[in-house]
């Protein structure tokens, strides 16, 4: 709808996946509801997962961001099909 990119985009994600993120920690900070020996493996592969993901994107640009949006799409496709039908 912005006409972006799709690597200008996926930066833009990045960003405010970040904010939801930090506002979350804070939240369950808070409440004392962090579970540190699931939180820390799942932060350091969050991390690694946008790292690997953001130098694709350099390497590769457009079309890897699109193949893979299309990727994500089917498979989400997918598990709502099968959760309404099954």
């Amino acid at each position: 709808m912005l006409h972006y990119q799709f690597t200008r985009a996926n930066g833009n994600t990045k960003v405010v996946n970040l904010a939801s993120n930090v506002a979350a920690l804070i939240t369950f900070a808070i409440a004392g509801k962090i579970f540190l020996p699931i939180a820390i493996p799942g932060a350091i592969c969050g991390i690694a997962g946008n790292l690997v993901g953001s130098k694709m994107v350099v390497l590769r640009g457009n079309k890897l961001i699109k193949q893979v949006f299309i990727l994500a799409l089917i498979l989400l496709l997918g598990r709502v099909l099968y959760n309404v039908f099954w």
